[in-house]
């Protein structure tokens, strides 16, 4: 399923974010696909997976995680995330995750540390976006036949 969506365009989006000083909503991540946003609702859970495995690919490098940047639209100002996705950051890191507890104090880290790494790098220009996908028919085809496949 995480073949739905480019790494490059994922990590391109998030890296504009952490030089913007800015989080990001997942819902901008999943447009920035190409994926239509009445697939939003199925496609959300694969767009979480692959934010995941993005998170445990660049914690086990030493790497800023700028996948922690991506949240909610309503937490857009605080870069919170809620109890089940810190759950679920938890189970892809494993043995390399933070016990519960510690969990929201590690995700604030590495967001602090991915807007470090954004001012070290300078921020956008203002003609600078995020890179997008083309809008895909096709690729929206094969999310909504995998969901008709899953129910």
């Amino acid at each position: 399923m995480h073949h739905y969506f480019q790494t490059e365009i994922t990590l391109e989006n998030l890296i504009w974010a952490a030089r913007r000083q800015e989080f990001i909503s997942y819902q901008r991540l999943n447009q920035a696909q190409g994926i239509a946003d009445q697939d939003w609702s199925f496609a959300s859970s694969l767009l979480i997976r692959h934010l995941d495995q993005l998170a445990n690919k660049s914690h086990r490098e030493g790497k800023p995680v700028f996948s922690f940047l991506a949240v909610a639209r309503k937490e857009l100002a605080t870069g919170k995330h809620t109890m089940r996705r810190h759950r679920q950051i938890i189970r892809e890191l494993g043995d390399s995750a933070p016990a519960e507890k510690d969990i929201v104090a590690f995700i604030k880290k590495e967001q602090m540390r991915c807007f470090t790494w954004g001012m070290e790098k300078g921020g956008p220009t203002p003609e600078e976006k995020p890179v997008d996908a083309p809008r895909q028919p096709a690729r929206n085809a094969e999310v909504q036949a995998a969901q008709r496949h899953r129910s």
